[in-house]
């Protein structure tokens, strides 16, 4: 697949994406890796001019790998089995934890037009966690 990445490929890589690889996925679990992480707990949601600043109680943060939300229009579920509703996944290591408190930080563009939102969180072994519903339009 590296060998696609130079600037003569430009076009197949193109048509891959429009084509095939539309919305980002998950990776499929380890098989034999049965045990759910715990779903994280929405604390408090604070909407500024350009992003949601979501606060999550996170429990035994260091077993997981990454964060995923989830966004669906009106009218829609919220679909952890549909790709196309991932407006982000964030490396857990890298958001802004602080006395047992994680806060994820979206760009608000990304969920423009969304009303509801989930979010899961996988471990080391792609295993995703339950949902945790939240309301976007503030």
């Amino acid at each position: 697949a590296k060998s696609l990445m130079v600037p003569e490929n430009e076009k197949v890589v193109d048509l891959l994406k429009k084509n095939y690889y539309q919305y980002p996925a998950l990776t499929p679990a380890l098989p034999g890796s049965i045990q759910l992480p715990d779903t994280p707990e929405i604390i408090g949601i604070d909407k500024e001019s350009k992003n949601l600043n979501i606060q999550l109680r996170i429990k035994d943060s260091n077993a997981l790998s990454f964060l995923v939300l989830y966004a669906a229009a009106e009218g829609e579920q919220v679909q952890i089995n549909n790709p196309a509703q991932i407006a982000g996944k964030y490396w857990i290591k890298d958001l802004n934890q602080k006395d047992g408190i994680t806060v994820l930080q979206v760009n608000s563009s990304l969920l423009e037009g969304k009303i509801l939102g989930a979010i899961t969180v996988v471990n080391r072994y792609n295993v995703e966690s339950m949902p945790e519903i939240l309301l976007l339009s503030l």
